[in-house]
């Protein structure tokens, strides 16, 4: 869940993604570059993420969407793949897998509101974007750059999904220590995690 939580909180330290990713259905084969070519992304330059992101944002306009929610998980999908990807995806697998990560999304959600009770004070939520806010790493700066927007506003806008989810766990998070009678978050994560997969059916 790391992973996926943190891919586009570009305030965050980078979080280093192995092996490959599958969808649930099994149709996507995504092979991840190496550990060494990841950690190589750490010392990128705010020109080298600026090029990088303006390349997803121009290729993001060959898909005709015109929902918003969609079209910023398919940003979020081609900057997966020009960063992280060694497979080059197609446009029908790009649309298949950013649909896929906001279903997931979407239930990860629902799950921690209805199952577990989670309950989103927006005000709270601003303030927990807050702290991140004085953050502001050329991978962030960059991206909020080729989207024409403020850093602020990435985080309290574009991003607000993403770091509402970073919220909800630290919520979540106590109830499901309690549940588990564990402390180890690694463990609680991948507990969640079969949990939000076994709603999907994968």
């Amino acid at each position: 869940m790391k992973v996926r939580l943190c891919i586009f909180l570009f305030c965050f330290s980078l979080t280093f993604i192995t092996g490959c990713q599958k969808n649930s259905s099994g149709q996507v084969h995504v092979e991840l570059k190496s550990k060494k070519e990841q950690e190589y992304l750490a010392d990128y330059s705010y020109s080298q993420y600026k090029k990088a992101y303006d390349e997803v944002l121009s290729e993001s306009q060959n898909f005709k969407v015109h929902d918003d929610l969609q079209k910023k998980w398919i940003i979020r999908t081609l900057a997966q793949e020009k960063l992280y990807y060694q497979t080059k995806l197609s446009e029908k697998q790009v649309v298949q897998l950013s649909k896929q990560e906001a279903h997931k999304y979407k239930i990860w959600k629902a799950i921690a509101l209805n199952k577990y009770h989670m309950h989103i004070e927006n005000k709270k939520l601003d303030r927990y974007i807050d702290t991140f806010d004085k953050y502001s790493p050329p991978s962030k700066v960059a991206f909020a750059d080729s989207l024409g927007i403020t850093p602020i506003d990435l985080d309290h806008k574009f991003d607000r999904d993403m770091f509402e989810q970073g919220y909800i766990w630290t919520l979540l998070r106590t109830k499901l220590e309690k549940k588990y009678g564990t402390a180890d978050e690694g463990k609680l994560k991948k507990i969640y995690e079969k949990e939000v997969a076994a709603a999907i059916g994968g």
